[in-house]
């Protein structure tokens, strides 16, 4: 499909003809052919030529002011919190108060946000809060009443996912992220009773100790990572793992890459994730005494897009 001789060229190619496709046969074949035209591109490219020359093309093109009729794409877009990928953006991969979100928006623009939330790397996020919950459970049903502690937390959505939780029967739930109105979000929305310590604080500040909020049996971070480079990651996790109790368990996971999704979020929704193999996932336990892990895994979700770590602290 795409001649490889000049890809600035194709890139107006592709987004033509994708908006042909998008108006004579729909949203999921033009979509489709958009998706697998950009990866195409982005694997046949050096990443500088990708991110300096092919992005800003494609962005010139007529059809991506289309595209941003999508109210997930303009959110991305906007960052209107500052940064990629915050709270309030991974709602709509939720799925949370969706058909507010999607109420103003045109038949198109709507169209498109369930094409992207239908993705597979949109799945792989949903799953992760799955995963997550479920994770929280198989300690609480050996712990009584564990602390839990999330770092990144956003709007700390993976705790509900949890029986446990909605049971009452957890301990100490501690979040911290670096955006205020995250927490405030979840200050607004959860129930005084149940209402999680909330920090405001950088994840590094975790590496100089400047927060001592005590240790925990479960530990997670949903989606930091993918943000990170290999050696903060390797440095967090071993600040993390150094907060577990005995017996305590950590899940970090980070995103592959290898399927067609990088290409659309980084051209089509400015959304630029740190992606690694498997390889490097796994030397994030590289600053972790051996003798101080009783267990430890690797696992890919369903989707193969994310690979997650997870380690027990010696008893």
């Amino acid at each position: 499909m795409i001649i490889r001789a000049n890809m600035v060229e194709n890139i107006h190619t592709l987004f033509e003809q994708s908006s042909q496709f998008l108006s004579e046969v729909g949203v999921e074949r033009a979509t489709s052919y958009l998706e697998a035209g950009l990866h195409d591109i982005r694997c046949h490219v050096d990443s500088a030529v990708w991110k300096e020359r092919i992005v800003p093309e494609g962005r010139c093109a007529s059809f991506y002011l289309q595209l941003l009729e999508c109210p997930f794409t303009k959110h991305s877009t906007l960052r209107p919190r500052g940064y990629m990928g915050d709270a309030e953006l991974i709602d709509y991969v939720y799925g949370i108060d969706l058909p507010a979100k999607l109420g103003n928006s045109s038949q198109v623009g709507r169209e498109l946000c369930l094409a992207w939330l239908a993705h597979p790397s949109s799945q792989a996020v949903r799953e992760r809060r799955e995963r997550i919950g479920l994770w929280i459970d198989e300690i609480a049903a050996q712990i009584d009443r564990p602390d839990v502690f999330s770092l990144a937390c956003g709007h700390l959505r993976e705790i509900p996912a949890s029986k446990a939780f909605c049971a009452g029967k957890l301990g100490r739930i501690v979040g911290l992220d670096q955006d205020v109105l995250s927490l405030e979000h979840i200050r607004k929305n959860w129930g005084a009773v149940s209402r999680p310590e909330l920090i405001e604080a950088s994840a590094f500040s975790l590496l100089t100790h400047d927060n001592d909020i005590g240790t925990f049996d479960c530990i997670y971070s949903a989606g930091l990572f993918d943000y990170l480079d290999q050696r903060s990651c390797e440095l967090l996790t071993a600040a993390l793992f150094g907060m577990l109790k005995s017996g305590g368990q950590l899940v970090v996971g980070n995103f592959l890459g290898m399927a067609r999704g990088p290409a659309v979020m980084e051209l089509i929704q400015d959304w630029w994730l740190v992606y690694k193999s498997s390889h490097d996932i796994k030397q994030f336990t590289i600053e972790i005494p051996r003798e101080e892990i009783e267990e430890q895994s690797f696992i890919e979700d369903h989707m193969q897009q994310i690979v997650y770590v997870r380690l027990t602290k010696t008893r």
